[in-house]
């Protein structure tokens, strides 16, 4: 079923015309997309139009981060609040669900439903299937808004997703990369579960010796807490103390135990194709990268890299690198790098996000 709003914003003055539909992926797949553009402005006027690609997981088309969201009960919608960023902007946003979302959904609904021809098909090329999606809507949204240049945004995996389909369609103005990695998931999932929590031991280990004491664990922090509650567990050698090694060993069990994390044919896909650098060295579009200083999962370094290879190497000038201090994986406030928790991305830093890429296409 079609429907279409129009929602009034009194405090900002400003209006939209968002529309949301059920339509079919270049699969026949339904998934649920919006699109939205200024009001008032009619579709051959628009002269931008940014596609939304999500991160990992089953996201929807706001890219919801509230569950992983301080103080507990803020509602975190990425997406949402970047597009009406870009609104503001005389721009029009195309945001679909992901098609993890809609299948992982599907499955509640009918558990029978993961033994469907939709979800077979699916689960044998998941990455290929992730950049078909982003294709079609490209297409979609260049179908919508004919005058207009697509430029496609991705979070995180989507970063990844975006530099595999705008080397694809030649019609795609740009990307715009927030979360950039140049290595495979394997790679990011280990930087996730064992590197970044090092420094919460490292915070703990108050003698620099690589083991925490009863002493050390009995530190006013809810992290120790935690930690030696789970000294059973942790203290394989039975000494009394957790070694930095236990703790690496503690927290990379969870990526043999859910071994889900490692899809073969989602590694079988990206090992197929181009690395992300090779694709921003060779590339003519347009690639804008939005990277947080204090994101601990798709480090900083990845995009410096590249930033270093172009100003001495490369020289590209369809390159722009945007640091945002202190802040993590969404562009959102962190107290130091070793900052876990998210928060709501600031209407400065979203104001930016959506100023950088109105000046640079």
């Amino acid at each position: 079923m079609k429907t279409i709003f129009i929602v009034l914003i009194s405090f900002n003055l400003w209006a939209k015309d968002s529309e949301s539909v059920k339509m079919k992926s270049f699969d026949g797949f339904p998934i649920e997309v919006v699109t939205e553009q200024p009001e008032g402005i009619n579709k051959l006027e628009i002269k931008k139009v940014v596609v939304f690609v999500h991160g990992s997981g089953a996201q929807n088309y706001d890219e919801d981060l509230s569950a992983v969201t301080v103080p507990k009960g803020t509602k975190n919608l990425f997406f949402k609040d970047l597009s009406e960023a870009f609104l503001k902007r005389g721009m029009a946003t195309v945001r679909y669900n992901k098609r993890t979302f809609e299948v992982k959904k599907r499955i509640d609904e009918n558990p029978n439903y993961k033994n469907s021809e939709d979800v077979k098909n699916y689960i044998q090329a998941p990455f290929e299937f992730l950049i078909k999606d982003a294709l079609h809507f490209a297409t979609y949204a260049q179908s919508q808004f004919r005058n207009a240049q697509v430029i496609m945004l991705g979070h995180s995996e989507g970063a990844s997703v975006v530099l595999q389909a705008a080397q694809q369609n030649k019609s795609i103005a740009g990307t715009a990369l927030i979360g950039f990695s140049n290595e495979p998931i394997t790679s990011s999932l280990l930087e996730q579960f064992v590197y970044r929590s090092q420094s919460i031991f490292q915070k703990l280990d108050k003698n620099t010796d690589s083991e925490l004491s009863p002493k050390e664990l009995s530190a006013k922090s809810d992290m120790a807490a935690s930690i030696k509650q789970q000294t059973k567990v942790l203290d394989l050698d039975r000494n009394g103390n957790i070694s930095l090694s236990e703790f690496n060993a503690g927290n990379y069990s969870n990526l043999v135990i859910q071994n889900d994390f490692y899809n073969r044919n989602y590694l079988t896909d990206v090992a197929k194709l181009a690395r992300n650098s090779e694709i921003v060295k060779d590339a003519a579009f347009k690639i804008l990268f939005l990277q947080g200083e204090y994101d601990n999962q798709t480090p900083l370094f990845y995009s410096q890299s590249l930033d270093l290879a172009n100003r001495e190497i490369w020289k590209k000038q369809n390159l722009r690198f945007v640091y945002f201090p202190k802040s993590g994986h969404a562009l959102d406030p962190r107290e130091n790098l070793s900052d876990l928790n998210y928060q709501k991305a600031s209407k400065g830093t979203l104001d930016k996000v959506a100023d950088e890429i109105a000046k640079f296409y």
